[in-house]
């Protein structure tokens, strides 16, 4: 993949024609970021389910080497709120007023996970305090890796190695760098800076806002929160996240089109985890 070459030409962008937002001005609590690859990611609930899973194995696991049961640890519903991505930048308002640049505090849907005693975090990582591999436990052997390693094995198997991950990966990358490129993109960067401008903020683009000095600290400052209001803001009134989302998925759709294989494949390796996860939470 050549990550320089044209928007329109062997990068599979499409013509100015092919994209097309919504007339209507969208409000930023109505923009939804979702790209043509994320079909080919697990989602919140595929990811939760997995999650609950490998606890499952971990504490079944560990009973079975120490007759111990671990703390009760819980995975946080798919339901909690989660800000929006900031692949374009900041574009939630509510935390832009509140934190401006820097990340929300933790929503109060986070695992809890309690931590285990010494004897368990040991089955857990199937290493000992010392740092030495911990082969077995009261004429018990345990598995390479410890109680981890095993529930996520039983979980993933061969997933790792999936082909797929690294093309997922790669055209997540690339599809970013090449919609940069494209000038729809690039004018609705330009239409940003203005609009920052007449707010009285003086930026090249909404990567430039975002990497300011001066908002490296997390201090929630009155002037950074201006900022981030008035960078949703512009975003919203040019329409920028409508225009970059459009260009990007174009973007994707083709770069996906030339890797469908290997993408399929991995979307079977991914339903075929979510199956065993289910197993496990089925079993009493």
């Amino acid at each position: 993949m050549n990550d320089t070459a044209s928007p329109a030409g062997e990068t599979g962008a499409p013509t100015e024609r092919s994209v097309d937002p919504a007339p209507s001005r969208t409000p930023d609590k109505d923009f939804v970021l979702s790209l043509p690859l994320a079909a080919y990611s697990l989602t919140r609930e595929q990811q939760v389910l997995l999650d609950r899973a490998q606890i499952r194995l971990q504490e079944t696991c560990v009973r079975r080497l120490s007759s111990s049961d671990l703390p009760a640890r819980e995975v946080p519903d798919a339901s909690a709120a989660v800000e929006p991505s900031r692949r374009y930048g900041i574009v939630d308002m509510e935390s832009a007023k509140r934190y401006g640049y820097q990340s929300p505090d933790t929503p109060s849907g986070t695992a809890s996970l309690p931590r285990p005693n010494e004897t368990q975090a040991m089955l857990l990582s199937g290493r000992t305090s010392a740092g030495k591999a911990l082969k077995t436990y009261k004429g018990h052997a345990v598995p390479e890796g410890g109680c981890n390693a095993e529930s996520r094995n039983a979980i993933y198997k061969d997933h790792d190695k999936e082909p797929g991950i690294v093309v997922a990966q790669q055209i997540d990358i690339d599809s970013y760098k090449r919609s940069l490129q494209d000038s729809r993109v690039s004018a609705a960067f330009s239409d940003w800076s203005g609009c920052m401008k007449r707010a009285g903020y003086t930026y090249e683009s909404p990567m430039k806002v975002a990497d300011d000095p001066e908002f490296a600290d997390a201090d929630y400052s009155k002037r950074e929160r201006s900022v981030a209001v008035a960078d949703v803001t512009c975003k919203f009134e040019v329409r920028l996240p409508q225009t970059w989302i459009a260009v990007e998925s174009a973007i994707q759709k083709k770069m996906i089109e030339r890797s469908q294989s290997a993408l399929t494949h991995l979307s079977e390796s991914q339903k075929l985890m979510v199956q065993r996860a289910q197993r496990v939470l089925a079993e009493k």
